[in-house]
């Protein structure tokens, strides 16, 4: 999650959490009153005034890569939260007809669970030795399995 349209006061909290931030320290970035970031964990769904919106998305921008992680895992928790390292190509998937694109990506936090279970059956975590076990080597995408074979 990299744009906020409209913080809230439990983004401004999220964002607080994931730097690490005592609430004065944070109302000091911010340059609003300690009892302001205090009202944003009573009530979350508070929508901040606009120079305030404006401070909030400044921090943000400026937050350290590992902030911005932590902040969109506090935001997502359900998620799976990647960097992607490489761009190993797209395709049109023989199977679903659907345009996919493939990303080679580091692993940094979250869960991995089926959002699509008319697309997919089930969701697990496999070492890379026993991908061939639930696909076999002709159905994984070239790049893909190129990319795999270097890692093992």
């Amino acid at each position: 999650m990299d744009v906020i349209d409209q913080w809230s006061g439990g983004h401004a909290a999220a964002l607080q959490a994931a730097m690490r931030a005592t609430n004065e320290e944070f109302a000091r970035c911010l340059g609003v009153a300690v009892r302001t970031v205090a009202s944003w964990h009573s009530a979350p769904a508070t929508v901040p005034r606009r120079e305030i919106q404006r401070a909030l998305d400044g921090l943000h921008e400026r937050a350290t890569p590992a902030e911005r992680n932590r902040f969109t895992a506090i935001l997502q928790p359900d998620a799976v939260h990647c960097s992607v390292r490489k761009h190993l190509g797209t395709r049109v998937h023989p199977v679903t007809g659907v345009l996919a694109s493939y990303e080679f990506c580091e692993y940094l936090a979250g869960d991995a669970r089926n959002a699509d279970p008319v697309e997919n059956l089930d969701t697990s975590w496999v070492p890379i030795g026993s991908l061939t076990k639930f696909i076999p080597t002709e159905q994984i995408y070239p790049p893909v399995l190129a990319a795999l074979e270097a890692l093992a």
